[in-house]
């Protein structure tokens, strides 16, 4: 199995990465996949062992985000391979000796307020996953990590006014390039990840889509492409908005991330939300509550599983994926859309329709469909596609129609403990299974458009045009312009 490294970068992504997390872990835990295809996990996930030489298996990834949005994780992770666990009488004596040289020294301490276990993380039972009780992306988190794979991020940046919080692509690349010179990211954790792959096919990159967090992330971008020039890099672009609701600074951060995937040859898939519209128009998705993080990463989140599944279970690799994504010569914008439907459901006849599909880009065109002669609509789209679930693999004939090729996966998705109550449906004595369409493609007449404006945003931002120079916003422009009139069907 070729590996595949995974880094994330911002409190957006990482509510989205936990829960793709949780997805895959459900996959090493299963005891019953002789029924269906096996799932592979070692492309995700490294083995290794813990202090007491116990094997550990733990997501092959580089988290990055605030100190303050970590929560509990960094204490949970740690438990894993720390001593204290297998010491902790002599650990107990330390903590005694500590504390009374403390007492005798008159020496005053201050404690921070450590983030308690939510009701949840005790029990992993979805009725405790209250709004109120979820303040941190640890608080839905069911996955142990690597200690080396936690990152605390500062966040400050000297100003002229003083310190502030980085807030802004280019002080995001700022604080990068001021913490690399200590910590040297691609030097350390990131060449030991590298170390344990015997074959890396390719990076995924889950980043904020603007913020200070996707400076950082394009800044870690150009180190890992001068050291593996030819090797994969797919990026995945959260928002928890529409664009329509970005700020011009928001748009802009995203232009220039776009413009620096395509001087690094880097494919850019965009995890945004669509409009309340588009999100009413799918029955199961209408249900959530997109302005509570953990519901909205975890429709994110399907898309990155549905994008992964074939690769441990099709032996597929993310080169395959992109290739036959790419439409026009389009490997670099690339549309998500998905299609939910429960499993118990025989609807083949509008599951298909593509005023169903969830669509994480607002400017993505409506498609036109047909139905062919088995009852399943026919959908004129160009790309890649899979389909999951038992309608699809008992359907195969009728719907090999749809497209010339596509994956079909025999098991239907099934929600983790960790996704809102709302995807959970507990009165099915067969669990939450979903069928799944998944469709990734470049072949969107209004992305000329969306690019177009994501261009002349970018060029009326003042503020960039004068820390950037003029000069250097008009070339990324150029950039991004060239790219939408020669790879873009408008």
């Amino acid at each position: 199995m070729k590996e595949i490294v995974t880094l994330q970068f911002g409190n957006l992504a990482n509510y989205v990465s936990t829960q793709y997390w949780n997805i895959q872990d459900g996959y090493n835990l299963e005891s019953d996949n002789q029924n269906f295809e096996i799932y592979d996990t070692n492309a995700l996930f490294q083995e290794g062992l813990s202090q007491n030489n116990s094997s550990t298996f733990t997501p092959r990834t580089l988290i990055f985000d605030l100190k303050e949005n970590f929560g509990n994780l960094k204490s949970t992770s740690s438990d894993l391979y720390s001593e204290k666990q297998q010491n902790k009488d002599d650990y107990q004596y330390f903590e005694n000796d500590v504390a009374k040289d403390i007492q005798e020294s008159n020496t005053i301490v201050y404690e921070s307020t450590k983030p308690t276990k939510n009701r949840f993380l005790e029990s992993f039972n979805p009725k405790f996953l209250a709004t109120s009780e979820i303040n941190y992306f640890s608080d839905i988190n069911m996955v142990y990590y690597h200690p080396n794979s936690i990152h605390e991020v500062s966040g400050l940046v000297e100003g002229g006014s003083g310190t502030g919080q980085m807030s802004t692509f280019y002080q995001g690349q700022q604080v990068y390039d001021t913490m690399n010179k200590d910590m040297c990211f691609v030097d350390e954790d990131f060449r030991k990840l590298l170390e344990k792959c015997d074959d890396l096919q390719g990076i995924q990159i889950i980043s904020d889509a603007y913020g200070g967090f996707s400076g950082f992330r394009n800044n870690f971008m150009e180190d890992i492409r001068s050291e593996l020039p030819k090797k994969t890099l797919l990026v995945y672009s959260v928002s928890n908005l529409p664009t329509m609701n970005w700020k011009g600074m928001d748009t802009s951060d995203s232009a220039i991330g776009f413009a620096s995937c395509l001087d690094l040859q880097a494919s850019f898939i965009p995890l945004y939300l669509p409009s309340q519209h588009n999100i009413s128009r799918n029955n199961v998705i209408s249900e959530l509550n997109m302005s509570y993080l953990y519901h909205s990463s975890a429709i994110q989140s399907v898309f990155l599983d549905s994008l992964t599944v074939p690769l441990m279970t099709h032996g597929i690799n993310l080169d395959d994926i992109i290739k036959k994504a790419s439409v026009f010569n389009n490997e670099n914008f690339l549309v998500p859309k998905i299609n939910m439907q429960l499993e118990g459901s025989n609807d083949l006849e509008n599951f298909g329709d593509s005023d169903q599909e969830f669509k994480y880009f607002d400017y993505v065109k409506k498609l036109s469909s047909s139905k062919n002669e088995k009852g399943i609509r026919k959908i004129n789209d160009d790309g890649w596609i899979s389909a999951r679930g038992k309608t699809f693999s008992k359907n195969a004939d009728a719907f090999s129609s749809i497209c010339e090729e596509y994956v079909c996966i025999e098991r239907g998705f099934e929600a983790p403990k960790s996704f809102p109550m709302e995807l959970q449906n507990p009165y099915r004595s067969d669990g939450s299974k979903y069928n799944i369409i998944s469709k990734l493609g470049g072949n969107d007449e209004d992305l000329g458009s969306y690019l177009d404006f994501m261009a002349k945003t970018l060029g009326e931002n003042r503020e960039y045009n004068r820390v950037y120079g003029e000069d250097e916003i008009e070339s990324i422009k150029e950039a991004i312009n060239v790219f939408s009139n020669e790879c873009i069907n408008k």
